[in-house]
C-alpha cells in the first residue's frame, strides 16, 4: 500500500508541473488543436497503463451501466472546462490561471455535503474563507 503523504507530494508535484508544460505547449498551439492531441495521447498512454496496473494488482475489469453513465457526464463537463482552463492560461500568466482555477474544492465541498452528506467543519469552511481571501490577493 502507497503511503497517502507520498500520494499527495506526487498529485501536487505533477499538477504544479501540469499547468506550466501546457502553459508551454499553448503558446506553440490553439487551444482545441492541443485538446485533440492531448486527449488522443492520454488515451493511447493510459489504456495500456491502467489494464497493466490492474494486472499487476489481480483486479479484475468490472463494468456497471453507472460507471457509463457517469463517466459520459463526467467526460462532458471536463471538456467544457478544459477548454475553458487551456484558454485562459493560453491568454493569461500561468500563476494566476492555475491559482484563480484552483479553487474548486470550495465546490467540492459544497456538493459533497449537499450530495453525500459530509460534514463541513468550522476548520474546513475557515479554509475556504481563507482560500477567498487569498483570491482577492490574486486576483
Amino acid at each position: 500500500m502507497v503511503n497517502d503523504k507520498l500520494l499527495f507530494t506526487v498529485v501536487i508535484l505533477t499538477w504544479g508541473l501540469w499547468g506550466i508544460i501546457e502553459k508551454k505547449i499553448l503558446s506553440y498551439t490553439d487551444t482545441a488543436s492541443f485538446l485533440l492531441v492531448y486527449t488522443v495521447l492520454q488515451s493511447l498512454i493510459n489504456i495500456p497503463l491502467y489494464y497493466f496496473v490492474m494486472k499487476s494488482n489481480n483486479k479484475t475489469f468490472v463494468l456497471k451501466k453507472e460507471v457509463i453513465i457517469l463517466s459520459v457526464l463526467l467526460i462532458l463537463i471536463l471538456a467544457v472546462g478544459d477548454f475553458a482552463h487551456a484558454e485562459l492560461l493560453r491568454k493569461g500568466t500561468a500563476g494566476r490561471v492555475i491559482s484563480l482555477t484552483s479553487v474548486y474544492p470550495i465546490i467540492t465541498m459544497i456538493l459533497s455535503a449537499v450530495f453525500f452528506k459530509e460534514i463541513i467543519t468550522i476548520r474546513s469552511f475557515g479554509g475556504v474563507i481563507l482560500i477567498c481571501l487569498g483570491l482577492i490577493l490574486v486576483y
